[in-house]
């Protein structure tokens, strides 16, 4: 008081200068750091300083005097939930520092320091109507005590009726000075308040009374909060929040038993294995392991537990590859809930054991299982599970045979269903396979593929789900490499090798390296093309994954083929024929026998090629895959021309080559093949359709060349082939990843 008044007079006399200290930059919190501690922080330590000091000199100094190296903020390891426990945070403070600040709030009146300890508990920054209705002063004695807080700069005005303690350290000394029985008292009282000012939405307020009711001692509303908190922050997709809220509430109920822990810990493995945090989620399954084994006692209740166990474990071993051991669980899973009687639970484990069969290369069996899920999600009201059933039929259906006009009514529904249910994953998934069915079809203009893998980009990361976003990069590399644009695809396989490897997704990685393989033939580097596919070959086979495997098969038949094995091409191709034709993959098996009819004619053996080709463009044709068809078309042009029925060739080349010049084109190796077989037949014949054939595939060519390392253009222009180029160069064209 009577330094008040010496101020006071002075100011009043004009002999008073005022020199505002503004916090102190990062920069300069270093700078003091460095002066006091003699020796510079680096710059990971400077950031921590400056925001758990605030830019307060003091507190600068006295934090580094203390020798104390953990300098913590509020995003720091203890913020993952809301008003952490800041004892901790106390307990590290310098004791010069707690010592100031302690005189300070002793300094302030009664009714000022009951404010500053409820308004401490509420949390660095809260707003006047909490807590007017958590002191329950008078309004008139609360004004007064927050205009004294105000002047003595313990708090400060951030708005409307906002207010923030003016340092996160005055914050935990007020917090530290509060007896524990007072605490908890203070704590209902808080929580009570958010309930009154909030009643109309307490959806962003979740995770503080979960807080401030566990706090007070009030375990089961505390955990009910939580799960509440867990379920609004799903809807942001904040996984890692979510969990721990669940983290909380389990710590929680842990003293009431397995059957209180059961039901958090299972949202939370859920929440873990969708997020692939996977270290978490392999924890939480090995203890629902022996909690789900504690309790069972024969009930419907105890089926249930156990269908959603295994239902887990079927996802585990998914990921980890084992696909024999995926199917097992999930019938098991199948089976338990209908015990049960858990028709949604039914309906989940029903779609994912007809997915896991899918790439098992069961067709039929997983078709069924899949209706049927799809029948049991729309009986128990789940539109987003129905979508999920559709969804993997249109997977099913897009290696099993069904017309692309089938194929996109099915994924316009699941997409409706999806929005309709608000499940923005689905929405993503759906995209990315109406992105994929252009590429798959060769349609040669991907303008409407490349916006629907755009769109779903934009929302996958914009929700922070990395498994979509990585399959959507996964198919870029297809676009990109099958428009001619290596460099793009490359950056495309980069970026999707480091969200596979982050996320430990084991089935992934060698589908991925089959990718690959495909980029590297498109610019002529066998040799690596080959040893690719085959490290993709032996881990497929570790994994059981059929489909991919005769994709893989069937790809070295083709490297094979470029190389002049001739012979392997064939049994390479005849081998993919027999692994497609064992689950009915009708595109893999068109794509084998266009492989082993052209090796067959290599061989001189085009009677045996006839046969392949027709039945590869029948096959094609009814797929609607137009573009797809020419290549075994212009291969039966070449089996006539080998038997000496010239005009019969012309013919058949003179058609595709009309439909090659007329539709927009896949500047690869197979649409290449294509225009230099016909380009050989009309030239032979003096067809003039011979010059435009030339143009076109010396466009592709030179299209693709400017899109290639230098280093790797002597193995491409040494394909079979590729001896059209000229010295003029495309220019390089790039698409945004």
């Amino acid at each position: 008081p009577a330094l008040q008044t010496v101020i006071s007079e002075a100011a009043g006399q004009g002999q008073l200068t005022h020199l505002p200290l503004p916090p102190l930059t990062a920069e300069e919190t270093g700078q003091l750091a460095a002066q006091t501690r003699g020796e510079s922080l680096d710059a990971a330590a400077t950031r921590r300083l400056h925001g758990d000091s605030g830019g307060n000199p003091l507190f600068v100094v006295e934090m580094i005097r203390a020798g104390n190296g953990d300098w913590r903020t509020a995003t720091g390891a203890n913020a993952s939930l809301p008003f952490a426990d800041r004892r901790s945070l106390i307990a590290s403070l310098p004791p010069k520092l707690q010592a100031v600040i302690e005189s300070r709030l002793a300094r302030l009146s009664q009714e000022a320091r009951e404010i500053a300890a409820q308004a401490a508990v509420l949390g660095r920054s809260f707003t006047y109507p909490v807590l007017v209705r958590a002191c329950g002063l008078d309004e008139a004695k609360l004004v007064d005590g927050l205009d004294e807080l105000w002047r003595q700069r313990v708090i400060r005005e951030v708005s409307g009726e906002g207010y923030d303690f003016s340092h996160d350290r005055i914050r935990d000394v007020a917090y530290g000075v509060i007896s524990q029985a007072r605490r908890r008292l203070l704590h209902r009282r808080a929580g009570e308040a958010l309930l009154r000012v909030h009643a109309e939405e307490l959806g962003p307020v979740q995770g503080q009374l979960g807080h401030h009711f566990a706090s007070a001692g009030e375990s089961l509303a505390a955990i009910g909060y939580y799960r509440q908190a867990a379920a609004v922050a799903l809807e942001r997709y904040a996984h890692a929040e979510a969990a721990d809220y669940l983290s909380a509430a389990i710590a929680l109920a842990e003293s009431a038993g397995d059957a209180a822990v059961y039901p958090l810990l299972a949202e939370r493995e859920e929440i873990n294995r969708t997020a692939r945090r996977t270290d978490e989620w392999l924890a939480d399954l090995s203890q629902l392991c022996h909690i789900v084994e504690r309790l069972d006692d024969g009930s419907p209740e105890a089926s249930r537990r156990r269908a959603r166990l295994r239902l887990a474990q079927h996802y585990q071993e998914s990921l980890l590859g084992d696909s024999s051991h995926a199917v097992k669980y999930g019938k098991e899973a199948v089976a338990l809930a209908q015990a049960s009687g858990d028709q949604v639970l039914e309906a989940e484990a029903l779609m994912r054991t007809g997915h896991e069969l899918w790439g098992h290369g069961r067709f039929d069996e997983a078709q069924a299982l899949l209706e049927r899920g799809e029948a049991a999600a729309l009986a128990a009201g789940r539109p987003a599970l129905a979508a999920a059933s559709l969804e993997r039929q249109a997977a099913l259906q897009m290696f099993n045979g069904g017309s692309a006009r089938h194929l996109l009514s099915i994924l316009d529904e699941s997409l409706r269903l999806y929005r309709e249910a608000g499940d923005a994953i689905g929405e993503v998934n759906i995209l990315n396979k109406l992105g994929y069915l252009p590429i798959a079809q060769g349609a040669g203009n991907y303008a409407d593929a490349l916006e629907h893998f755009t769109q779903g980009l934009r929302i996958g990361e914009q929700i922070g789900h990395q498994t979509t976003v990585m399959l959507i990069r996964r198919n870029l590399v297809m676009l990109y490499t099958c428009q001619g644009d290596c460099r793009q695809a490359q950056e495309c396989l980069t970026q999707t090798q480091a969200i596979v490897q982050k996320l430990q997704d084991e089935p992934n990685r060698p589908i991925l390296l089959n990718y690959r393989g495909f980029w590297l033939l498109q610019q002529g580097r066998l040799d690596e093309a080959e040893v690719t596919q085959k490290q993709a070959l032996g881990r497929l086979r570790e994994q059981k994954q059929q489909l991919w495997m005769v994709k893989t098969i069937t790809a070295l038949g083709w490297i094979a083929f470029y190389e002049g094995n001739w012979q392997e091409a064939e049994a390479r191709a005849s081998e993919g024929i027999v692994g497609s034709e064992a689950f009915g993959e009708e595109r893999q098996i068109a794509h084998s026998l266009t492989c082993r009819g052209y090796a067959r004619l290599r061989l001189g053996r085009e009677w045996e090629a006839i046969p392949d080709f027709q039945r590869s463009a029948e096959i094609l044709l009814r797929l609607e895959m137009d573009n797809r068809a020419q290549e075994p078309l212009a291969g039966l042009a070449q089996a006539a021309f080998q038997s000496g029925d010239l005009t019969g060739a012309c013919a058949q080349a003179a058609g595709v080559a009309q439909h090659l010049l007329a539709h927009p084109l896949d500047r690869t190796v197979d649409t290449f093949l294509a225009l230099h077989t016909c380009h050989t037949i009309l030239r032979a014949a003096n067809n003039p359709l011979a010059a435009e054939v030339r143009t076109l595939a010396q466009a592709h060519l030179r299209y693709r060349a400017g899109q290639i390392e230098p280093d790797y253009l002597d193995g491409f222009w040494a394909m079979p082939g590729h001896g059209w180029q000229t010295a003029r160069r495309a220019p390089t064209i790039r698409y945004p990843c």
